[in-house]
């Protein structure tokens, strides 16, 4: 499977893919489930690009 010249290989584990605009809120909530989900127990928050560049 190749999308826009990258293979498989290279691509994230997962994608959150939506239409809809949302709040942070909703979005860390459905990130906490999914891993809580999964035996995770890791609390989600938002960051800003800038924050996450250092």
């Amino acid at each position: 499977m190749e999308i826009d010249d990258e293979k498989e290989a290279d691509l994230a584990d997962w994608v959150i893919v939506v239409e809809e605009p949302f709040s942070d809120e909703v979005v860390c909530n459905a990130i906490e489930r999914w891993l809580w989900s999964r035996g995770y127990r890791f609390a989600v928050r938002m960051i800003s690009l800038e924050q996450a560049r250092g």
